[in-house]
């Protein structure tokens, strides 16, 4: 069971596995949440998904979160899961598009369908 305070909660489901962030991704926080996330990369999966959809705020070191561990699981297939317009601005502006696959649903991530 995850606490209030917990800003990453991860699960495997078939050969995926997922990590939910929650609240601001941020300077103040970054060291903690990549540290997370790295500690619990199962590597016998083959899909890694990070969902937004429960972030508030992200900034350029909460970006920068999103490569560090892309380049940790290299080789793998990355998606990320948002539905804020603004933070999906944001992903556009720093053309991180262009690195991920992006997705509204965690469902649509899993089973590879985008809408374009």
């Amino acid at each position: 069971m995850t606490t209030q305070k917990e800003m990453v909660e991860q699960k495997i489901v078939e050969h995926v596995q997922i990590y939910s962030l929650h609240g601001k991704i941020q300077y103040a926080n970054s060291d903690e949440i990549k540290h997370k996330m790295l500690e619990n990369v199962n590597e016998e999966v083959l899909e890694y998904i990070i969902d937004l959809r429960a972030v508030t705020v992200i900034d350029s070191t909460g970006m920068g979160i999103l490569l560090t561990f892309l380049k940790a699981v290299e080789g793998k297939k990355m998606s990320l899961v948002l539905e804020d317009p603004f933070l999906l601005e944001l992903l556009l502006i720093a053309k991180l598009n262009q690195v991920f696959a992006i997705y509204t649903t965690v469902e649509e991530a899993i089973a590879g369908k985008r809408e374009e």
